[in-house]
């Protein structure tokens, strides 16, 4: 692998270690979510969707939520 590559990804999981998601587990039982798969998969959505820019603050989260409770 080219060493310019190497380097860009270094970048890339060096600021992304420190992402912290908006919405965790206890956000969900909050919301009235039971852990299980269909939880882990929410949290996963939520966290791709913080990480593409489309959630920037914990509320967006909240609405991103009731999103994918409706469409799955």
């Amino acid at each position: 692998m080219p060493e310019w590559k190497r380097k860009k990804i270094k970048e890339y999981l060096l600021v992304l270690r420190k992402v912290q998601p908006f919405i965790t587990g206890k956000d969900l039982i909050a919301f009235g979510q039971k852990p299980g798969e269909t939880f882990k998969t929410q949290l996963w959505k939520l966290f791709a969707a913080q990480l593409d820019g489309e959630i920037t603050k914990k509320g967006e989260g909240y609405s991103h939520l009731q999103k994918i409770k409706n469409n799955g």
